[in-house]
């Protein structure tokens, strides 16, 4: 599959909130993510005002299932006064369903900008 994800430098038109940045480091920090990817309408740059910002937290396979979750993430970037939707993913089941059709993987690898980290490292073992 040739996936559209590609690393935040340069991000091209993109124009990412502050608060997005911030609430990138936050997600990495707090889970040792591998990349913080921007996708939904903001990545396509088919947005409006009232968008929310969508990331995806992509967690190394050696994180324990079910520790990071959309509401124990929340926390981390309620604060930030943006609509921020955040799903977190270990990296092998990213991979493995990034090029079915018809999932959230998917959408993710075709639209998605890396805002955060690298996802071209190993995935872990």
């Amino acid at each position: 599959m040739n996936s559209r994800i590609h690393s935040p430098a340069p991000w091209g038109d993109l124009r990412l909130d502050p608060a997005v940045e911030i609430a990138a480091v936050r997600l990495a920090e707090a889970t040792d993510a591998e990349a913080i990817i921007l996708f939904g309408s903001r990545a396509r740059g088919d947005n409006d005002d009232d968008s929310d910002w969508d990331l995806c937290v992509i967690l190394p396979d050696t994180v324990e299932w079910g520790r990071f979750t959309p509401v124990t993430l929340w926390p981390l970037v309620s604060d930030l006064g943006i609509p921020i939707q955040v799903v977190p993913i270990r990296r092998s089941v990213f991979e493995a369903k990034k090029t079915g059709i018809n999932n959230l993987s998917h959408d993710i690898a075709r639209d998605g900008v890396v805002i955060h980290g690298r996802l071209d490292q190993a995935a872990a073992p």
